[in-house]
């Protein structure tokens, strides 16, 4: 998450932002002493821990983008809504509106070389179609038909056609509608792709226009997106999404999306608005960082605030938390080692929350050959100055107390700290002194991926089951991307208890954890979502 650097003011249709340019903080100087990092163009330059510059907040003719590697899952959201097709309260408040330039413009455009060059990657070749392929069985869970693999291979022309070339269209109460420019070529073959959509009797229409393939639910959705295709594409990518509706029962936590990616001094900027049903976010409290124990070089930094509602509904963070949930978390990782990955949080007594930790958490570990049990030990140091994992061959995992300036801490640990004396940036923890902050991370987003990478192989292997294949397609093209990738900044505002801002700068769209959850969901079988670790069961 990041600030929110441009405010998009958006006419009656809700499409149509208006442009106001808003000057963040000066570039801060660079703190890592590392190697120069070569970028995608061929330009050198130290990492740096800001990317403050001048963003355009709104939509022009120059260097707006998305890349096809964040849009891809997003996507999932907007063709879902064109299957499910649920009754809206309202048309101008849609379940999914969009207009997207298309992946081959992707290809072509210079704004962000760092997309440029992850499109051209040797490797990136054939994802486009596994994602097509997983998005169509997606939509066809969601119409209700989770075994018909034909329909969904009959759909999956369709949703590539929208992944590589321009496509618009919105679900809203008065049904669906969609518009691709499409080679004259292709058709027949979409028309025959679009009556994967057709379901339970009802009909749709479909016509061709001066180079557009259009198909609605009836003949009134035809003329809307007709009318939308007069419109330029409002930046590389313009979306709204009602995530409730879209992802189905049990999803109403997360939030009706306004989204905006473009490119600005040769990197991707995301922005967004979260406008969600009841506050997700607890109080923005006096930030309590744990900033002794952080020691410099590091390759990413996280921080949030008010998360006691997020640690409560996620199983394995709630149990290691050993009491009522913490308000403030915070997260920072090193180079060299991948292990080297620490979580912090803020509490009044750690003792009795290593205790409570200790008993929740033994049922998982066993040295059984049985699946689905941790390897390793758990043992309690003298005193409770550590509670730790012992056993395992490739990383220390341990929680350990930690106090400073009379406030206490608990710390999960998986690897021992570089030797350095270097404390955290100073300037860093600067960015964290806004009063409506709710979260903040800086990283280096290929550094970053490959930690998160390996902490979920890790996971599963530590329960004796198969991890991920190494050389599955998405993954390897990320693996391989990853040395070229750097800074990624993300800040989320919250102006009001339901209503957030979210602004990202990046090479590539994503962060880390996001590539990571990203390659599992293309390279998984059946198109299955992403989700937290699970935990192995409770024994009986």
């Amino acid at each position: 998450a990041g600030t929110m650097a441009s405010v998009v003011d958006q006419d009656s249709r809700g499409l149509v932002p208006r442009r106001r340019d808003v000057r963040l903080p000066n570039r801060l100087r660079t703190h890592n002493r590392g190697p120069r990092r070569r970028h995608a163009d061929g330009r050198t330059g130290k990492r740096d821990r800001t990317g403050a510059l001048i963003v355009r907040a709104g939509f022009g003719n120059k260097g707006t983008f998305m890349s096809i590697c964040w849009k891809l899952p997003f996507l999932s959201a907007v063709a879902a809504g064109i299957g499910a097709c649920v009754t809206m309260a309202a048309p101008d408040r849609p379940m999914a509106r969009w207009h997207f330039v298309g992946g081959d413009a992707l290809r072509q455009q210079s704004g962000a070389p760092g997309v440029k060059a992850a499109l051209a990657h040797p490797d990136a070749a054939g994802v486009g179609g596994r994602m097509a392929t997983n998005l169509a069985r997606f939509v066809v869970q969601r119409m209700g038909m989770a075994s018909d693999s034909t329909r969904a291979g009959t759909l999956a022309p369709l949703v590539e056609a929208m992944l590589d070339h321009e496509s618009l269209g919105e679900v809203d109460a008065r049904g669906w509608n969609l518009a691709v420019r499409v080679r004259e070529t292709n058709f027949a073959r979409l028309t025959i792709a679009t009556s994967g959509l057709h379901q339970h009797g009802g009909g749709f229409s479909t016509r061709i226009t001066n180079g557009w393939f259009l198909a609605a639910s009836d003949a009134a959705g035809l003329a809307r997106a007709w009318k939308e295709t007069a419109r330029p594409v409002a930046g590389y990518m313009a979306a709204e999404v009602d995530l409730p509706k879209v992802l189905g029962p049990g999803n109403d936590a997360w939030p009706f999306v306004s989204l905006n990616i473009f490119a600005s001094n040769n990197a991707v900027r995301t922005a967004a608005r979260l406008s969600f049903a009841s506050p997700p976010l607890g109080e923005l409290g006096a930030w309590k960082v744990p900033d002794g124990a952080i020691r410099d070089p590091i390759i990413r930094f996280q921080a949030i605030r008010g998360a006691a509602p997020l640690v409560e509904k996620v199983g394995w963070m709630a149990m290691l938390a050993g009491g009522p949930a913490p308000s403030q978390l915070f997260g920072w990782a090193q180079p060299n080692n991948l292990f080297r990955n620490w979580v912090a949080f803020p509490v009044e007594k750690p003792g009795p929350r290593m205790d409570r930790v200790q008993a929740d958490i033994r049922h998982l570990f066993g040295r059984t050959n049985a699946p689905g049990r941790y390897d390793g030990k758990l043992v309690m140091a003298t005193n409770n100055s550590a509670l730790a994992v012992v056993g395992l061959k490739a990383c220390q995992p341990a929680l350990l107390p930690y106090q400073q300036r009379g406030q206490n801490f608990l710390i999960a640990s998986f690897a021992p700290t570089l030797p350095s004396t270097n404390p955290v940036p100073a300037e860093l923890l600067e960015r964290l002194n806004r009063p409506n902050l709710a979260a903040y991370e800086w990283e280096i987003a290929g550094d970053s991926f490959l930690h998160w990478n390996v902490a979920f192989d890790f996971n599963k292997m530590a329960q004796r089951t198969a991890p991920f294949p190494t050389m599955a397609r998405a993954r390897r093209w990320f693996m391989n991307i990853a040395p070229d990738l750097g800074n990624a900044i993300t800040e989320v505002l919250r102006e009001s208890p339901t209503e957030y801002t979210f602004t990202r700068r990046s090479d590539i769209g994503l962060d880390g954890l996001e590539m990571a959850l990203l390659s599992r969901w293309l390279d998984a079988p059946y198109g299955v979502l992403p989700a937290s670790p699970a935990l192995p069961p409770s024994p009986k």
